[in-house]
Parts: C-alpha cells; sequence; structure tokens
C-alpha cells in the first residue's frame, strides 16, 4: 500500500509539472501521436491517456478540456478499425477522460 501512495503522489506531481508547462507539452504530444513511427505514436497515445486519467482525478477541468481541443484529432486518429485492440481501447480511455471521465 505505501508503495502505491508514493506511485500516486509522484504521478499526481508529475502531471501539475505537466499542466505548467502547458501548450508547448501538449502540442509535442500531438506531434508524437502524428508520427508514422508506430512505436512513438503509440507512446505518445499512452501518455495522454495517463495525463487525461491525471487530469480528470485531480479535477483540472479548464486545463483538461483544453488539452482535448489540442489532442481530439490525434486521439480519434488511433479509433481506426485498422490499428490494433489495445491502441483503440487507449483512444476511448482518453476520449472519456478529457471530455466526461472522473479519472483513476
Amino acid at each position: 500500500m505505501m508503495q502505491d501512495t508514493e506511485i500516486s503522489t509522484w504521478s499526481n506531481k508529475s502531471a501539475r509539472a505537466i499542466i505548467k508547462i502547458g501548450v508547448p507539452f501538449i502540442s509535442a504530444l500531438a506531434k508524437g501521436m502524428q508520427s508514422k513511427v508506430k512505436g512513438t505514436s503509440q507512446d505518445c497515445l499512452i501518455c495522454s491517456a495517463w495525463l487525461g486519467s491525471e487530469l480528470a482525478a485531480l479535477g483540472e477541468n479548464a486545463i483538461r478540456y483544453f488539452v482535448c481541443e489540442i489532442l481530439l484529432h490525434d486521439i480519434a486518429s488511433h479509433l481506426h478499425p485498422g490499428n490494433e485492440l489495445g491502441e483503440r481501447v487507449l483512444a476511448c480511455m482518453c476520449l472519456y477522460n478529457y471530455t466526461s471521465g472522473k479519472g483513476k
């Protein structure tokens, strides 16, 4: 249990640091999701899913919706039936967390 608390605390602090960076980080994440290199686009999608979950859990609604505006198109591109199931599930999680989710 102690380790879970430490991980959660680290995760919350990391999300807050990213919020402070703001648009430059989110724009880089969007650009990464557009990458033709599968690993890069998937890693950026994973980061987007994590960030969306953290923002929802922190109650950061204004920034969450702002981030959604920037990332929505790129997240939606991962929903295509030709993509792997795990990738589509992550994209669904992102959309849920950024638009109406409750986080973790």
